[in-house]
């Protein structure tokens, strides 16, 4: 239906256009024929011209809403199957919600994006993250890199082997717990920030709260703002702000629910080398104070260095976990 819908959409703009200058150009061949022979006037022929055209525009704008009506229940149709679509998760029996700490354990896990093809994206992977530790995770394009943060943050299931976070054994955990654990004790910052811009710092900051029903504490919020030099900010629409000054509230906002981990994918790569530092010592010291496990993925050395520990990824393999001072 929806390569139907495009099919109309793609003929129909040059159809009636071909419809509506072809119809005006017979309109005023045989007006200025009528008018030589006495029959029409000039004011006669400009007003015919303007009715026409009014009549043929409508019946394109028309003809559009049939298209459009098409392409919606295309989108019905689409917007239907997912919701109708099975989980791929199934619940365990007598399921538990507690977590540990902050503390991640892979044990020889592989990962193929397509089960079953033989080609693995990640490889016996074997890795041991203690509470309260900031990982970097450094590779080139196309390592794994990404897709070794998605399995430690539980969006992807390992295709073998264990992982276990905040104590528990991901895949003896229900898409419910899941999404407990993702809103109530992990945290994510983007490259992009994702803040919504026409909110101001406070309403970014507070929204997960919101969502995941909370009470709103504002001594709270004030610490957390203050904690990342923002408080001054607190009302201010994030549209106005720098890119290092909204990656702040994008890190108030994570910290807000008091998560045991924070995942950052690219969190400094669009900031400028000053901002960069700002943030990755916000980083530090919010992992020295609150005990939270940070897991960054980056391309810069430089960033990898504020780490206690840089796994380095190559072409799905972990060629080596050293600490900071052995990775330089």
């Amino acid at each position: 239906l929806s390569v139907k819908a495009e099919s109309i959409l793609a003929f129909n703009g040059p159809i009636m256009m071909f419809v509506i200058y072809s119809s005006m150009m017979m309109l005023a061949w045989f007006g200025a024929h009528f008018i030589v022979a006495g029959s029409m006037t000039t004011g006669n022929l400009t007003s015919l011209l303007s009715y026409v055209m009014s009549m043929l525009m409508s019946m394109m704008m028309f003809s559009m809403v049939f298209v459009m009506l098409s392409m919606s229940l295309a989108a019905a149709r689409r917007i239907s199957e997912v919701l109708n679509e099975k989980a791929d998760i199934v619940n365990p029996e007598n399921p538990v919600m507690t977590v540990k700490d902050g503390s991640i354990d892979f044990d020889d896990v592989d990962f193929a994006y397509r089960s079953g093809t033989g080609e693995n994206t990640l490889k016996n992977i074997d890795l041991h993250i203690k509470s309260g530790e900031t990982i970097g995770i450094i590779g080139g394009t196309g390592s794994g890199k990404s897709t070794l943060l998605y399995l430690l943050s539980g969006i992807e299931k390992s295709t073998n082997g264990k992982i276990e976070i905040l104590g528990r054994d991901l895949s003896t955990l229900s898409a419910k717990q899941l999404s407990y654990l993702r809103a109530n004790d992990i945290a994510f910052i983007f490259q992009s920030y994702n803040l919504i811009s026409h909110f101001s710092v406070y309403e970014n900051v507070v929204a997960p709260l919101l969502i995941a029903k909370h009470a709103i504490d504002e001594d709270k919020v004030n610490q957390v703002l203050m904690s990342v030099g923002m408080y001054d900010f607190k009302y201010s629409p994030v549209g106005v702000l720098s890119g290092g000054e909204q990656q702040r509230v994008a890190i108030a906002r994570a910290l807000i629910i008091d998560p045991k981990i924070i995942f950052a994918d690219e969190a400094t790569g669009n900031l400028d080398s000053k901002s960069m530092v700002d943030v990755m010592n916000i980083f530090r010291r919010i992992a020295n104070q609150k005990r939270i496990t940070i897991i960054q993925v980056t391309h810069s050395e430089r960033c990898a260095q504020f780490s206690d520990r840089v796994i380095n990824i190559l072409d799905g393999r972990v060629l080596n976990v050293a600490t900071v001072k052995k990775f330089l």
